[in-house]
């Protein structure tokens, strides 16, 4: 009696957990993209006023999904950085996670102060691109100001 009592109970709480635990990895992934992604724009806007330079981060051909580069100097596409390891390239993010980002700009040009050009910003969305319910969708927005920030934009739509 105790032991169907102790198995009924042990099979409740592992249906609680499971229906709780199903969406945090999809979750976690598009959190840790958003992130990524605000890492690398932070970076490029603090080594544009690091060497007074411009600095410019770009989207692989793909998208952000695939990756990004961060030149100095000269732009250089992803594709370049990625495969000819050009001294300007500062930093290459290649992504292996099954995210999707869609956004306006393909890539981001950071001046000497570490601002956009004046009017230009810039908001990347970014989902699961498994089709799970309640993934939360998060938003990276640049304004010109350069500083990224993440925002929380309701459910991902399958």
């Amino acid at each position: 009696m105790e032991l169907l009592l102790v198995m009924g109970l042990t099979g409740v709480l592992f249906g609680v957990t499971w229906s709780a635990l199903k969406n945090y990895i999809p979750n976690e992934d598009v959190r840790q993209a958003a992130l990524q992604l605000q890492s690398g724009l932070l970076m490029a806007r603090s080594e544009a006023v690091k060497t007074s330079n411009n600095v410019y981060l770009t989207a692989s051909v793909d998208g952000y999904s695939s990756g990004w580069a961060i030149s100095t100097n000269q732009l250089r596409t992803y594709e370049q950085c990625v495969n000819s390891g050009n001294s300007d390239c500062v930093y290459v993010f290649q992504n292996d996670r099954s995210i999707l980002f869609s956004g306006e700009l393909a890539q981001v040009a950071y001046d000497r102060q570490g601002r956009l050009p004046l009017g230009v910003t810039l908001e990347v969305d970014i989902c699961d691109s498994k089709e799970s319910s309640y993934v939360t969708k998060r938003v990276v927005a640049v304004s010109s100001n350069g500083f990224p920030k993440i925002e929380l934009d309701g459910d991902c739509e399958p």
